[in-house]
């Protein structure tokens, strides 16, 4: 009887141990893969970064035409928010919904800061935009810097 609750009481120290092994290493396992989602989406909008503040007027020989600064970072600045949306919703599945949520907000990825008009014929006409797109075609300087700011002030994504 007694060898019987020996091997019993052995038998569960052994299964708590590989639980709590187990436990560690998964445990280890998802931290790894979360600080890898949180490196790649940071290299992502460091690239993107780059290329939005670094556009300037440009001389386009093919079309003998300049293309504006403004124009310019309109254009890179959503081919950026393309990348990150497929990262967002493909690559980076283990990050929390806070935290895709707080790349959304500070990129206001669904155009909730005002609303956007235009004129059609003579009458002005609210109109709903594309998620994860810039309303127009030209983006100031400033506008770029103030949603890169927005992104640096996300603490967890380290951004520089």
């Amino acid at each position: 009887m007694n060898s019987i609750i020996q091997g019993t009481v052995a038998g569960l120290i052994a299964a708590l141990a590989a639980t709590a092994i187990l436990g560690i290493a998964s445990f280890g396992h998802n931290w790894w893969a979360k600080h890898q989602d949180v490196k790649y989406l940071r290299s992502l909008l460091s690239d993107g970064q780059q290329r939005v503040m670094a556009a300037e007027d440009t001389f386009h020989s093919g079309m003998n035409a300049t293309m504006p600064a403004d124009v310019l970072r309109a254009a890179q600045y959503n081919y950026m928010m393309k990348e990150v949306g497929l990262a967002l919703e493909r690559w980076t599945v283990h990050l929390s919904h806070n935290q895709k949520k707080d790349i959304y907000d500070a990129l206001d990825w669904y155009n909730q800061s005002g609303l956007h008009a235009v004129k059609r014929n003579g009458q002005v006409q609210f109109i709903d935009l594309p998620d994860g797109r810039w309303p127009t075609t030209a983006m100031s300087a400033e506008e770029a810097k103030r949603r890169f700011e927005n992104l640096r002030a996300i603490k967890w994504l380290k951004l520089r």
